[in-house]
């Protein structure tokens, strides 16, 4: 066996509770809108442009989630086809490094 040591720099209880609640709350028009401000009127971006791009950054940000959901299932997948158990599983047990 192998273990691995690697400087992580952030958990996914944190990304979940801080960036990814922000972002989906600015996106989304909701709660804190000081994320993105008045950046579309400050852009001259009009209403129909606006709702393009947030449907990109919606989408944008969905890519991301997925991504993390499938790296990890990919982990345990390997874990498991070595017959090997985790079992304290929970997202600030899920470390992100450097690449994310």
């Amino acid at each position: 066996f192998y273990i691995v040591m690697d400087r992580l720099f952030g958990t996914l209880q944190e990304c979940v509770e801080d960036r990814w609640r922000k972002e989906e709350m600015a996106i989304s028009g909701g709660g804190n809108k000081s994320f993105f401000g008045g950046m579309w009127r400050c852009m001259g971006i009009g209403m129909d442009q606006s709702k393009d791009m947030r449907k990109q950054m919606q989408k944008e940000m969905y890519l991301e989630r997925l991504t993390v959901a499938y790296d990890i299932a990919s982990a345990f997948r390997f874990l498991h086809s070595k017959r090997l158990v985790y079992r304290d599983i929970k997202s600030a047990n899920i470390g992100f490094d450097v690449r994310g």
